[in-house]
């Protein structure tokens, strides 16, 4: 066949980076686990099962004869063995994966690496049937404990297509269909989540990195059970995330509930074959990601590198035809998702979004160079702490007169922290207790995601901030300030939240006015 080499080159480019992830020593205790900081340097005490994902992505090429210069077939068998020991060494009793800390029991991972290992299960066609039934068993605790203990710590929907897809890839290996009812289950909420807009809720709202995973997840859901897509969600899907391939190049950006700029394009290129707007997103981003404007696999950390290579290993086998072109430019319009906190400008010569549900952030775009990136304002109390207008607002309180924008809020404070000895410390001792306990778990999960993301603590002081749009785009901000409390920055690129997955380097991240 004839792969995308766009693609292949930078896939060619990672490939030694992911081989030398995995202990390879058949004489090593750890054997086929992925986790280098584990096995290698020896500086975590458990393995993040991630890595054994990989398989996936590089089965695909391998059948391609894509990896002829990696692997004979004995030696290709020998890795492949290899992860799924590595994997089995990597559970926890009742099956799962953990990710973060120790008996973490991550549904997200256990999900994904689930749906890697029934993808290159159903892909490789050199095991015999004994040996395809021996890997099968060991699989099926994951499934178990997906089905048994349902992420409810916060809503993901990119986490939680991801389980359903693995949920009915297995049906189609196996034939057992036990966990079809909790696949339709999972999607019919995370479709319910976006209210008919085209997005697909990540915690507090929709993310336009996060959106494009989703999608890919839901493309392979619905190829499965066509008649599950009732309404177009994946069309409507398609053309809520064209809205967010930016003027300068980008893509998403500080605007979504993540915050996230990457783009995973596995998804639009399979749906390409049938849709002329997924062939242009395809080849739109394939340009963008080859100028390193949109985040590419070059910049990305471990911490989300298999499942955007195994994404690029789709997309690379999946080629689109370049003569379709790209997205159209955009024509003069205003859209407004009221569900999702999302307002359009488009004019002749310019680009806006603005979000409402972060606190009145701007990206704003003036032909393809000059851009004005508005976070909103960073404030210090008394004590030293940091607050500012950039928070979640579920049902944020504006009005649309004209071009002015209105919005009124609250100040919050800064949820960003850093690990301690001692954080570390008390996990560790909790890993190992009372974390044994489900629900002290969820809890626990819950707890964090609160401190850390969607609950920044109110300092009830007020700030209206106005913005007039068009080409000059104007934000005024007027401020309730209280005793002691002083501006410190109106700042262009910053999050008051943790999230490990934004921040990634593209061209263009220093080219902007505040």
């Amino acid at each position: 066949m004839t792969a995308d080499s766009d693609y292949l080159r930078v896939i060619y480019n990672n490939i030694p980076r992911v081989l030398s992830l995995f202990d390879n020593e058949k004489s090593s205790k750890t054997y086929g686990i992925g986790d280098r900081n584990y096995w290698a340097w020896a500086q975590t005490d458990f393995p993040n099962g991630t890595y054994q994902g990989f398989v996936n992505g590089l089965t695909k090429l391998y059948n391609e004869g894509l990896l002829d210069e990696y692997f004979t077939q004995l030696s290709y068998m020998e890795f492949f063995e290899s992860i799924f020991e590595g994997t089995k060494k990597s559970q926890n009793r009742n099956g799962s994966l953990n990710e973060a800390f120790p008996n973490e029991q991550s549904w997200c991972v256990t999900s994904l690496v689930a749906y890697d290992l029934i993808t290159a299960l159903s892909d490789n066609h050199l095991l015999d049937k004994q040996n395809l039934h021996k890997k099968i068993a060991d699989i099926e605790p994951m499934l178990e404990f997906m089905k048994r203990n349902p992420e409810s710590h916060a809503f993901i929907s990119n986490h939680l297509v991801t389980g359903a897809a693995a949920f009915l890839k297995w049906q189609e290996l196996t034939g057992d269909a036990r966990y079809e009812h909790e696949a339709e289950r999972i999607v019919k909420n995370v479709i319910k989540s976006g209210n008919s807009e085209g997005w697909f809720r990540e915690y507090g709202g929709f993310d336009a990195g996060y959106q494009t995973i989703t999608t890919q997840y839901l493309q392979e859901i619905f190829s499965l059970r066509p008649n599950w897509d009732t309404n177009g969600e994946l069309n409507r899907s398609l053309e809520f995330i064209s809205n967010f391939f930016n003027p300068d190049g980008s893509f998403g950006g500080m605007i979504g509930s993540r915050q996230t700029n990457f783009y995973y394009p596995g998804g639009f290129h399979l749906l390409s074959q049938k849709n002329q707007l997924a062939a242009k997103i395809s080849n739109t981003g394939k340009i963008r990601l080859i100028k390193n404007q949109i985040v590419n696999l070059n910049a990305i950390d471990l911490g989300n590198l298999t499942p955007l290579f195994n994404s690029y290993c789709i997309a690379a086998l999946n080629p689109v035809d370049p003569k379709i072109g790209e997205l159209d430019p955009p024509k003069s319009s205003r859209k407004i998702y009221e569900n999702c906190g999302i307002i359009i400008d488009i004019g002749n010569n310019h680009k806006t979004i603005v979000s409402l549900q972060k606190g009145g952030i701007v990206q704003h775009y003036l032909g393809v160079e000059e851009k004005i990136i508005d976070c909103g304002i960073i404030i210090k109390n008394k004590k030293g702490k940091l607050g500012t207008t950039q928070h979640e607002i579920s049902n944020p309180n504006f009005s649309l007169n004209g071009s002015t924008i209105r919005l009124n809020s609250t100040i919050h404070e800064f949820a960003r922290e850093l690990p301690t000895p001692i954080k570390f410390a008390v996990i560790r001792i909790l890993a190992i207790t009372l974390f044994r306990n489900q629900l002290i778990l969820k809890i626990f999960k819950k707890l964090i995601i609160r401190k850390l993301i969607t609950n920044q603590k109110d300092w009830k002081t007020a700030y209206e901030r106005e913005i007039n749009l068009g080409e000059v785009i104007q934000i005024r901000n007027k401020l309730e300030m209280k005793r002691g409390t002083k501006i410190i920055s109106n700042a262009a690129n910053f999050s008051p939240i943790h999230m490990a997955s934004r921040g990634y380097w593209q061209v263009g991240n220093q080219n902007h006015d505040s």
